[in-house]
């Protein structure tokens, strides 16, 4: 795949050498560069089409979006909202209401998200991933029962869609609605057996209902997913830990440490888990560890 994302960058750029003036030539180079994850140097691209042709719609929600993925909330909502100037009704893959939603709340600007997630759905209100993603802003914000809502929206529209059951789980879980969530995740996994945070989600909520045995088999299946994930081995050793097991946890710890060296959680399971043995010093220095979010040297 990226094999053939480097053939389209080539072929663009060779387009762009006949014709410098070609605001589709730059538009679909950066289109390339975002599906290759390599967002920055897409805006670049993108830019330069709006600049070529002040007019394309798609030029800015696609650098609007690119944006968006950066964390460059501000920037993404002046495109969005220049898009919706073009034209606030055309509809394709991400309508703009929507997205500048989603670029408002990355601001905190919750109130404004809201009322473009309403347009978004006032102008096309069979469109799941609006639902998905007002659901997940709503998550967010603490808002569970209102993210429940349009999270069982999207579904209604779309029953294959992974991502918004395991977000209904993790509103469930916020709730400590504990079984109703474990319900969620498992049909999560069901749709898409290969998204680890699914797996991480469950060994949580099995964590917390003391079924320690059950948590850590979904952390292994997390971790065979995704071997770098420093919060499955963490929620590991934690199990571990209530098990009494306290030499694999620390293992299990010093794992996530590992990969994660500023992660303040994992310090602290881990100074808790020395307090436990009386280790006191040793812990401490964890505690202050995390507080600074400096890996132990």
């Amino acid at each position: 795949a990226s094999g053939q994302g480097n053939q389209a960058v080539e072929s663009f750029q060779k387009a762009i050498e006949l014709d410098p003036k070609s605001a589709g030539a730059y538009f679909g180079w950066g289109c390339s560069l975002v599906t290759q994850g390599r967002n920055a140097e897409a805006i670049t691209k993108l830019l330069k089409a709006t600049e070529l042709d002040p007019r394309s719609w798609f030029g800015y929600m696609a650098s609007g979006t690119a944006f968006l993925v950066q964390g460059m909330g501000a920037e993404a909502i002046a495109k969005f909202q220049k898009a919706i100037e073009i034209d606030p009704k055309i509809f394709p893959a991400f309508p703009a209401y929507a997205a500048l939603g989603a670029a408002l709340a990355m601001q905190g600007r919750y109130k404004e998200a809201d009322a473009k997630f309403k347009k978004a759905i006032e102008l096309s209100p069979k469109y799941a991933p609006t639902y998905l993603s007002w659901g997940g802003v709503l998550l967010d914000q603490g808002r569970n029962a209102e993210a429940i809502t349009k999270l069982q929206e999207a579904i209604e529209l779309d029953q294959t869609n992974s991502f918004a059951y395991f977000l209904w789980g993790s509103a469930l879980t916020n709730e400590r609605k504990y079984n109703e969530a474990t319900g969620k995740f498992q049909r999560a996994t069901e749709l898409n057996p290969k998204f680890p945070p699914v797996y991480l989600a469950w060994g949580d909520v099995l964590k917390e209902e003391g079924k320690n045995a059950e948590a850590i088999t979904k952390y292994q299946e997390a971790i065979q997913l995704d071997p770098k994930s420093a919060d499955a081995y963490a929620g590991w050793g934690d199990a571990l830990r209530v098990e009494g097991k306290l030499d694999e946890a620390i293992a299990k710890y010093k794992k996530a440490s590992k990969l994660d060296p500023r992660n303040a959680d994992v310090l602290n399971y881990w100074g808790a888990l020395l307090l436990e043995q009386g280790k006191k010093d040793e812990a401490a220095e964890k505690f202050k560890l995390a507080k600074e979010h400096v890996h132990p040297k």
